[in-house]
């Protein structure tokens, strides 16, 4: 029997470029991403969200603005209905013991860790992740 599917995504960005362009992506495909059973989280709140039927939450790593895994952790147990996956995320192997901290709360089966310095490759291994096929949705072209 499969576990039940996460009703909530946290996505953990370890660099500054996996966080803006991933941000930047799902933000731009907002839409598109509700036809695939992804809603973004609203706002700073996100543990104040209620996910519809069959649909999964997925909170930015903007919104979580740094916090350490303990401080997530402990916002999600005032949550206890919400079923939590988390995705990390870098263009580069992490250094030693970053996400050492993140699975031990988490557990191996709930942690998934995307890294890739290629941005097309980030973006759809974060979309398997997260649970969507990225296949109709382009990155955003970046400038500058």
């Amino acid at each position: 029997m499969r576990p039940p599917r996460p009703s909530l995504v946290l996505h953990v960005a370890l660099d500054a470029a996996s966080r803006d362009l991933l941000d930047d992506a799902v933000t731009r495909h907002a839409f598109a991403l509700l036809e695939l059973g992804v809603t973004l989280a609203p706002g700073p709140d996100w543990t104040a969200v209620s996910p519809p039927p069959r649909m999964r939450v997925l909170v930015r790593s903007g919104q979580l603005r740094g916090a350490s895994p303990a401080a997530v952790r402990s916002r999600l147990a005032t949550r206890p209905s919400l079923r939590a996956r988390l995705v990390l995320t870098a263009t580069a192997p992490p250094a030693a013991g970053v996400v050492d901290p993140w699975r031990r709360l988490w557990g191996e089966t709930l942690c998934d860790v995307v890294v890739d310095d290629d941005p097309a490759a980030l973006w759809r291994a974060f979309g398997a992740a997260v649970g969507f096929g990225t296949r109709s949705l382009a990155l955003p072209v970046r400038t500058g």
